[in-house]
């Protein structure tokens, strides 16, 4: 699994995150765990994922974690781990 790119736009009220990465095809769910316990659920197709959200996170180092999930396991990863 991997983040391809992440990044975030725009100023106070109008700045938005967005993520994009690749997970294998036993990967059935990814989500982007966000401080103070928001919870940004993807969408995916072919592999790629992605999720977009209102703040800052996705320009920060080392905020937001990566939850993924298999049928037969999850596990979190801080997104610096991910990124290719």
């Amino acid at each position: 699994m991997s983040v391809e790119t992440r990044s975030s736009v725009g100023d106070g009220a109008s700045q938005y995150s967005h993520i994009v990465g690749f997970a294998g095809p036993q990967v059935t769910a990814i989500d982007v765990l966000l401080p103070g316990g928001r919870t940004v659920h993807t969408s995916a197709a072919g592999g790629w994922w992605t999720a977009w959200w209102p703040g800052p996170e996705g320009g920060e180092a080392n905020t937001v974690r990566i939850g993924a999930r298999t049928a037969h396991d999850s596990a979190v990863y801080p997104v610096a781990d991910l990124d290719s």
